[in-house]
C-alpha cells in the first residue's frame, strides 16, 4: 500500500470515528431532552452491556463494529443481540490452527485407484445422481441448500416414493434460508407421509442478529454409505438445466462418508480418510476462510479460483497480496452477472479490487457460473459447496473435498481452462477510489 493511500485511510478512519461520536453525542442529548435521566441511564447501561458482549464475542472486527453501531442506535435490539452472543449462538468459527497442516502434501501418500469422478456440467451430474439414487438398497441421505419443486425434483421424488415402498430409509434436510417453505409443498407432505424424514435446519428465533449469518450451505447426496456426491448443485430446475455446476462422485470409501453425517443429525464414527481425499464439513474444525488462507499461503506457482460470489476480509486479502508479490499467478473466474443484484454489485466491487492488486480476474460470459473450486499449483484441489466469499468463509457450514488425486485435478484443470476460454478479462482501474466507500462496502458485505 502506497504512502498516499495509507494517509487517505487514516484520514477516513479519523473522520468516520469523529462522525460516529458526534452522532452518538447528538443522540444522547436528544434522549435526555425527551426522557428522564433514569431512562437515559438505563439506555446507557443496556448499550454498555451489549457492547461488552459483542466485543468479547468471536465476531470479526468489522462485524463487531457493525453490531456495536446497531446496538447504539437500536437499543431494544441490542439486548437480544447481546444475549445471542453471550449464550453462544454466535459460534466460534476461528477453529483449530492446525488445519494449516492440511495444505502439506505429506498428508496425502499416493494417488487413488480411480474411485472418484469429476463432473463439470449440471445435467450429466444430475442424471448420474438420479441413477445412483434409484439403485439404493438401504439408505438415501440428501442435503440441499435449495430444494425447489419442479420438473427435476419431481423425477427425484418419484424415485424416492419407489424406494420408500421397498423399505429404503430416506432422509432429506434443507436450510431454512434456502428452502424454508419446503414443508408446505404438497409433494413434500406426501413424501413425508410415505415415511421420509424431512427436516429444515437453522430456523431463526429472531431476525437481524449474528446467528442469521449461520447457514448450512452444504450440498451432499449419499447412497447406502457407498456412493457420495459432493457438489455445488442444488435440487432446482434453473440450477440443473441452465447453470454451470460441478461436483465429485466418490464410490466405495466406507467410513469416509461419516464426515458428512452431522448434516442429518446422524452420529458417525471418526472419519478415516482415503490416501488422497479428505472430506470436510466446515466449520467442524476450522472455517473455510482459514482453509483458503492456508492453501493460498502455500502456493508456489499458481492459484485458480471459480466462484459464483466474491468477497473477502483483510486476512485473506493479505494472503492473496503476499502470493501475488512472490510470483504466484492468480486467476479468478466469476459470472458476468450474479443474482441477486446486491450480491452482484459486491462481487464486482471485490473483483475490481483483485484486478487492481495484479490478479487476473475474468467474467464468465456463458450460463450462470455456479461451480466452485480452488486449485493450487495444479496439485491441490478444494471443491464442494463453498463460495469464495465472506459468508461461506466465516459463517456457513459447507461440504468440502480437499484432494491431491490427479483423477480429479486433471479434469478440473481442463474444465477451468475451458471456462476461461469463454470469459472476458477485467481491466485494472488505476483511478483513485473513495476509501470511505470501499470500507463501507467491506463492512456490510458479511451481512448482505
Amino acid at each position: 500500500m502506497s504512502l498516499k493511500m495509507r494517509r487517505n485511510l487514516r484520514l477516513a478512519l479519523c473522520l468516520t470515528t469523529t462522525l460516529i461520536f458526534l452522532l452518538m453525542a447528538s443522540y444522547l442529548l436528544y434522549l435526555a431532552h425527551l426522557y428522564s435521566k433514569t431512562k437515559v441511564y438505563g439506555y446507557l447501561a443496556l448499550v454498555f452491556f451489549s457492547v461488552v458482549c459483542i466485543f468479547f464475542s468471536s465476531l470479526t472486527f468489522q462485524s463487531k463494529l457493525l453490531f456495536i453501531l446497531a446496538v447504539v442506535f437500536l437499543p431494544y435490539f441490542g439486548i437480544v443481540t447481546s444475549l445471542y452472543l453471550w449464550l453462544g449462538k454466535s459460534k466460534n468459527c476461528n477453529g483449530d490452527k492446525k488445519v494449516r497442516l492440511w495444505a502439506d502434501k505429506q498428508h496425502f501418500l499416493q494417488e487413488g485407484n480411480g474411485n472418484v469422478t469429476y463432473f463439470s456440467e449440471s445435467l450429466p451430474l444430475w442424471q448420474d445422481l438420479l441413477k445412483s439414487v434409484s439403485e439404493a438398497k438401504t439408505e438415501v441421505l440428501i442435503f440441499a441448500y435449495i430444494f425447489k419443486i419442479g420438473e427435476s425434483s419431481a423425477k427425484l421424488i418419484d424415485i424416492l416414493y419407489d424406494l420408500l415402498n421397498r423399505g429404503v430409509v430416506v432422509k432429506i434436510a434443507v436450510d431454512f434460508y434456502g428452502s424454508g417453505d419446503i414443508l408446505k409443498e404438497e409433494q413434500i407432505k406426501s413424501l413425508k407421509c410415505a415415511g421420509a424424514d424431512i427436516t429444515v435446519k437453522n430456523k431463526p428465533l429472531f431476525l437481524l442478529f449474528p446467528s442469521d449469518n449461520r447457514r448450512t450451505h452444504a450440498k451432499v447426496y449419499m447412497i447406502d454409505r457407498k456412493v457420495c456426491y459432493v457438489a455445488s448443485l442444488n435440487v432446482d430446475d434453473d440450477g440443473i438445466k441452465k447453470d454451470k455446476n460441478n461436483g465429485v462422485k466418490v464410490v466405495g470409501e466406507g467410513e469416509f462418508f461419516n464426515a458428512f453425517c452431522p448434516l442429518w443429525n446422524i452420529k458417525g464414527d471418526e472419519c478415516k480418510n482415503s490416501k488422497t481425499l479428505k472430506p470436510y464439513l466446515a466449520p467442524d474444525k476450522a472455517n473455510v476462510e482459514e482453509l483458503f488462507i492456508s492453501l493460498i499461503s502455500n502456493a508456489q506457482k499458481s492459484a485458480k479460483i471459480m466462484t459464483p460470489y466474491l468477497s473477502f476480509g483483510g486476512d485473506l486479502k493479505r494472503a492473496i497480496m503476499r502470493a501475488v508479490n512472490r510470483g504466484v499467478k492468480f486467476t479468478v473466474i466469476i459470472p458476468s452477472s450474479s443474482p441477486p443484484s446486491r450480491l452482484d454489485k459486491i462481487s464486482k466491487h471485490f473483483s475490481q479490487k483483485l484486478a487492481d492488486m495484479g490478479v487476473n480476474v475474468y467474467h464468465y460470459e456463458g450460463e450462470f457460473l455456479h461451480a466452485k473450486a480452488l486449485l493450487i499449483d495444479d496439485a491441490v484441489l478444494l471443491t464442494g459447496s463453498c463460495n469464495f466469499d465472506i459468508r461461506s468463509g466465516r459463517y456457513a457450514m459447507e461440504s468440502i473435498l480437499l484432494s491431491v488425486d490427479n483423477v480429479l485435478i486433471a479434469p478440473l484443470s481442463k474444465d477451468f481452462d475451458k471456462t476461461l476460454a469463454k470469459s472476458k478479462k477485467i481491466i485494472p482501474d488505476k483511478k483513485m477510489k473513495s476509501v470511505i466507500i470501499d470500507r463501507l462496502i467491506e463492512l456490510f458485505a458479511p451481512l448482505i
